[in-house]
């Protein structure tokens, strides 16, 4: 078998344009700006947050001190209260309307930093008020307001921008980042400095406030009225949570703390740097309070956590930034080498709390956000000036910044600045086809719109932004160039294309199902992959899907006819599945012998056709 597999690489080799990239280097994927606008009035406007629902609309919250920031008829308060209000947004999948906006505050400073969805489409925004006027509905489980201190707050509205709750937490409190449990329960993440702010629940991790400043976490019923779960989070010095996520009830939390002693649990960390600053991440059961996991996260310098979410295995990502030089990282990082001043780290642990990934990504001033892609990838945002962009990338200077990585291989599929000018993407989303999804502020008159959009003018002192980033048209061939075959396998190498390039095309994920059991092919050298099956005693299907990750790219499909007690292949067909949904059968062709075929090409017609065994596929953008 060994020799087999060094003869088909040799014979590769001899006819390749390049070898294969070191596995440190960047993997590529490509995005598209899809839409771009400004958002806000001749004030300073900011976007803190983002999300969007299944059908493709987005909501926006934030802060503003314009009087003529465009809210709608509409609107729950259609008054601005002076000094900076929160806001609500509602926007058609394209960034060319305002369906819904609104005010949220009072006469004083209001600010939204968080937003998030339920499971009908009601909509939840979170922060904090200093206005003694500030909006709050009776029966809310606190509709007190005590003083002009920093209240956190929690406001719910139905689909159609209608509020149906508004609740202060506490005193000297803000709401950092909001999630929502299964039965649509919202649980709130932040920071406490009031001893009197919190009313733990019996079941709550730590009753205590132990310092001026403790993270929190806070579950308030899905009507808003009753106390579901609360807890400090921390110890004997400060602390404050960043980002909170939810699959089901369980909560990942990550932030900052200075304590020595926090009440660490199945932790990968149980003390803190010499520097007294770490990050920490946790994981918790809501609903019997019990600490999963958590653990310090950093070296001996300044660590902090800045975002974090779950998936549905109950694996937990965090991205933050690290001045440590012995900031801890895995065999596998994608970069194992810290900068000079802050360096992101994006870290993946185990649902038990271990560390499966942990890297470097490069010198930050500023880390904001991470959401999940697919096949283990995240996309995270910042700002920074020394990033590593891929030859691709949108926008390559300096400035606010977004990427993509994988975590569990060392691959920077993406990264890209956005505008020259100074412009902050705060917030990432990632939406049906996985569009990302930015939304920030930016001081800059060129940050870039799209034609169609909402409001492409910047006026003011810096305007909010909401960008959608698309993944980029791919157009791929894909060639079985060489078979082999024993008594007991047979090896098949294919070469694919990037026919816009005329290059071998690296990073594509090809594998063949044989039997019902699925072999992943290896890539030998960059665009060839070599697809290793066994034999069988009857004529049998091998099935073979082609897929360019992080592309917008139609599935390819082989499927080969082996006629296996006579060893030959008696046919090998091309199919294409279009949004995987449906299929269409390009062509039929038989090779009589199993060995490295280039039969003539067969013009079709249209601009599909197929070409030395191969298919080109051009895929037309989908709108939503």
């Amino acid at each position: 078998m060994a020799i087999i597999i060094l003869i088909l690489i040799l014979m590769l080799s001899s006819n390749s344009i390049s070898a294969k990239k070191a596995t440190n280097e960047q993997q590529e994927s490509s995005y598209d700006l899809y839409a771009s606008t400004f958002l806000g009035g001749f004030g300073d406007d900011i976007v803190w947050d983002n999300t969007v629902d299944e059908e493709g609309y987005i909501y926006l919250t934030g802060t503003t001190d314009s009087p003529l920031f465009p809210v709608t008829p509409n609107a729950a308060n259609s008054t601005y209260g002076g000094s900076d209000d929160a806001f609500l947004v509602k926007m058609d999948p394209f960034a060319s309307t305002v369906l819904y906006a609104t005010f949220w505050g009072g006469s004083s400073y209001d600010v939204g930093y968080a937003i998030t969805l339920d499971s009908i489409g009601n909509i939840y925004i979170g922060g904090f008020t200093q206005s003694v006027d500030f909006p709050l509905s009776i029966g809310a489980y606190n509709s007190t307001k005590l003083g002009s201190h920093k209240d956190g707050f929690i406001a719910k509205f139905d689909p159609y921008g209608q509020m149906l709750y508004s609740t202060l937490l506490g005193s000297v409190t803000t709401v950092q980042s909001l999630t929502v449990l299964a039965d649509d329960s919202i649980v709130a993440g932040g920071l406490i400095k009031d001893i009197d702010f919190l009313i733990t629940s019996a079941n709550a991790y730590d009753q205590t406030l132990g310092a001026s400043e403790d993270g929190y976490i806070f579950c308030l019923s899905a009507d808003g009225s009753t106390l579901v779960y609360s807890s400090y989070i921390g110890g004997a010095q400060n602390e404050i949570i960043m980002d909170i996520d939810a699959v089901g009830d369980h909560v990942v939390f990550t932030g900052e703390t200075r304590s020595a002693d926090l009440e660490v649990m199945n932790a990968e960390q149980t003390q803190l740097g010499s520097t007294n600053v770490d990050a920490f991440v946790g994981r918790l059961n809501i609903l019997n309070g019990q600490m999963n996991f958590l653990t310090y996260w950093g070296g001996n310098m300044v660590d902090i956590g800045k975002a974090v979410y779950i998936d549905d295995d109950g694996d937990v990502c965090v991205v933050g930034k690290t001045e440590s030089r012995d900031f801890p990282f895995t065999f596998n990082a994608y970069d194992p080498s810290l900068y000079t001043g802050f360096n992101v780290f994006v870290t993946h642990f185990l649902s038990n709390g271990s560390v499966a990934y942990s890297s470097f990504a490069g010198s930050v001033s500023g880390i904001y956000d991470i959401a999940p892609l697919s096949d283990k990838r995240v996309a995270f945002v910042g700002t920074g000036s020394d990033l590593p962009t891929t030859p691709n990338a949108y926008y390559d200077g300096t400035g606010g910044f977004f990427a993509i990585l994988a975590t569990d291989r060392p691959y920077l599929h993406y990264c890209s600045y956005l505008s020259e000018g100074t412009n902050s993407p705060f917030s990432v989303t990632i939406g049906e086809g996985e569009t990302i999804y930015l939304a920030g502020y930016t001081t800059s008159p060129s940050f870039p719109t799209t034609n169609g959009c909402f409001d492409p003018t910047f006026v003011g002192a810096n305007d909010g932004f909401l960008t959608i980033f698309t993944p980029s048209i791919a157009t791929l061939s894909v060639s079985l160039t060489s078979v082999l075959v024993t008594n007991l396998t047979s090896a098949f190498l294919f070469s694919v294309m990037d026919t816009t390039t005329g290059l071998p095309l690296s990073s594509v994920t090809v594998t063949g199902t044989f039997l019902i059991i699925s072999y992943p092919a290896v890539e030998t050298i960059e665009g060839s992959y070599l697809l290793i099956v066994p034999h069988s005693l009857t004529p049998e299907l091998l099935v073979v899907t082609v897929q360019k990750m992080g592309y917008v790219t139609e599935t390819l499909v082989l499927t080969i006819l082996m006629d296996v007690p006579s060893i030959i292949i008696t046919e090998v067909t091309y199919i294409t599945l279009i949004n995987t949904s449906t299929t269409n059968t390009l062509t039929n062709n038989t090779l009589t012998t199993p060995t490295a075929t280039t039969p003539e090409s067969t013009p079709l017609p249209g601009i599909i056709f197929f070409l030395t065994l191969g298919v080109v596929v051009i895929v037309k953008r989908k709108r939503r």
